[in-house]
């Protein structure tokens, strides 16, 4: 089992390779991991915020939604040799909710991250007028309810993402893909979508499409229920 090898990992470093052999005064070290065995505290001088998001993936086989130690969790993976878990770090975006609340409190100006990592973020309802996210990968994310108007999103992989009820007015989607991603209920007046890369299985129903340029776009196999 994944619990289990983690175990053998985490042993194997504090005693070294070849633990189950040894022994330590009277132990015999192989006991560690025997059903009867009196349970025994070990110290582990790593990253405790790390480990929390390792135990999860023990638990359930993913991450937290929200990991704030990405870095720290790619460097525990490696240390621990878990590929998998390694993988899944490497994939975590590289800010947080409460960092982007954050800066969009903080900045005179409008939101600049182009070319973020900010898959699977949460940033429902926020408001991001103006902001600048060209070719960043939001893959995943939540932005239902969010004030996009006039935003740069030329680029961005959106696949996947939840945008419901988002105020898209005079956003530059250009290049966008939107493959799987739900717009229902969008604000899409004067936003650009020419040349988007992928609209397949994308939810518009109800969207408002009036001043819409859609020259070039492939519309098959998208929701259009309800859309003005």
């Amino acid at each position: 089992t994944k619990g289990s090898a983690v175990l053998d990992a985490l042993v194997a470093k504090v005693l070294g390779a070849g633990w189950r052999n040894k022994a330590v005064g009277n132990l015999n070290l192989d006991a560690l991991v025997a059903d009867d065995f009196e349970p025994l505290e070990l110290l582990l001088d790593r990253d405790a915020e790390a480990y929390g998001a390792v135990l999860a993936y023990l638990r359930n086989g993913k991450l937290p939604r929200e990991v704030r130690c990405a870095h720290a969790l790619q460097d525990e993976a490696e240390y621990l040799d878990l590929g998998e878990l390694k993988d899944l770090a490497a994939d975590l975006p590289e800010l947080r909710r409460a960092d982007i609340f954050s800066i969009v409190n903080q900045a005179t100006g409008k939101l600049q991250l182009p070319f973020a990592k900010l898959q699977r973020i949460v940033l429902k309802g926020f408001q991001l007028g103006g902001c600048n996210l060209r070719g960043s990968n939001l893959r995943g994310a939540d932005l239902s309810n969010c004030d996009l108007q006039e935003g740069n999103l030329e680029g961005a992989n959106l696949s996947g993402c939840t945008v419901q009820n988002a105020n898209l007015t005079k956003a530059n989607l250009q290049g966008c893909n939107l493959e799987a991603g739900d717009l229902q209920g969008c604000h899409l007046e004067q936003a650009q979508l020419l040349s988007a890369s992928a609209v397949r299985g994308c939810n518009f129903g109800a969207v408002a499409w009036e001043g819409y340029q859609l020259g070039g776009i492939d519309l098959s196999g998208t929701k259009l229920g309800g859309a003005k």
